[in-house]
């Protein structure tokens, strides 16, 4: 059974600012986790993303978001919902097993595309693998000036400078293949059941395709409350943003 996470100390994850704010966010998490509790889903999911919107994020929360959106059979929300909750804590198993069950109700096809934009890699974040490499990359040219300024050294540093030398390369090379997978390609994911995607940005426009909940569409463009997007299967086309949650690269 999904349940919801209870943000036991969660006043750490928010400024604190006034005891009158934090005991009102407070009670706004109590509510959305009851409703969720008592089966009323939607409701649920409605309150979370209210407390989002508002200003308040974690992975909790977000978290819970997909649990309710997955158990109101809202599959392209909650996997939207996991997504950001990810990007906020890469490592937390439950996310992560709750992203693959929601993930396995699609078409593999889709599966297979949303994880290869995925924001994580072997549990890390792009923020968390640049900070690697730039460890590695002021470790080795540290080595290289201490051979220059110690040169009775080098025979002894030369097992260090090309360990990591080479770590460097491969953590950059990891590093720019993420930021490529991720800023180069703008994803929204379908929110709604036979979204309509249409030949112009204009509902009078001719319907070129629709698309089902959950399926994953590259953005192209857009113009007002529309979007140009394009999808594996698909030539591109128009479709109204209401249909859609943009996914955050980080």
């Amino acid at each position: 059974m999904l349940r919801p996470k209870l943000i036991a100390g969660f006043l750490l994850l928010i400024p604190v600012v006034a005891s009158a704010a934090a005991g009102n966010l407070s009670t706004r998490f109590d509510a959305a986790n009851r409703l969720y509790e008592i089966g009323s889903y939607t409701e649920s999911a409605q309150a979370y993303a209210e407390i989002i919107q508002s200003g308040h994020t974690s992975a909790a929360i977000y978290f819970n978001l997909g649990n309710a959106y997955l158990k109101a059979d809202q599959i392209g929300a909650a996997i939207a919902a996991y997504h950001h909750a990810r990007l906020l804590n890469p490592r937390d198993p439950d996310i992560r097993k709750n992203l693959e069950h929601a993930l396995a109700r699609l078409p593999e096809s889709e599966a297979t595309l949303l994880q290869t934009y995925a924001p994580v890699r072997f549990g890390l974040t792009l923020g968390q693998w640049t900070l690697l490499g730039s460890v590695a990359f002021w470790i080795f040219f540290a080595l290289l000036a201490i051979r220059e300024w110690k040169p009775d050294l080098a025979s002894r540093l030369r097992g260090p400078i090309y360990t990591s030398g080479i770590l460097m390369l491969v953590l950059l090379v990891t590093v720019g293949w993420i930021a490529f997978a991720r800023f180069g390609h703008r994803l929204g994911i379908v929110t709604q059941s036979d979204t309509v995607v249409r030949y112009g940005p204009l509902s009078e426009s001719e319907s070129r395709y629709t698309l089902s909940d959950g399926f994953v569409v590259r953005i192209i463009d857009q113009k007002g409350d529309w979007l140009k997007v394009s999808h594996a299967k698909h030539p591109p086309g128009w479709v109204k943003q209401s249909r859609l949650t943009k996914l955050r690269s980080g």
